[in-house]
């Protein structure tokens, strides 16, 4: 029953979340971590995506092949 309640209310959420990070330029700053990741000499692997949202970031950085 509580794993539900938590659910629903993360579910809830997610479909105000990306509404209200909508101007945010995603595009923008997965271009940036790759180049600041490359910069440091990481140019494949995994990267742990902390405080995903709804996951737009992971997506972007997955297509870059971060993930």
């Amino acid at each position: 029953m509580k794993k539900e309640i938590i659910h629903g209310a993360y579910t809830s959420f997610a479909e105000v979340y990306d509404t209200f990070m909508d101007n945010v330029p995603y595009e923008e700053w997965a271009d940036y971590l790759e180049d600041r990741l490359k910069e440091y000499g990481v140019k494949d692997g995994l990267v742990l995506e902390l405080g995903c949202g709804t996951g737009s970031m992971t997506e972007l950085l997955a297509e870059k092949g971060m993930i």
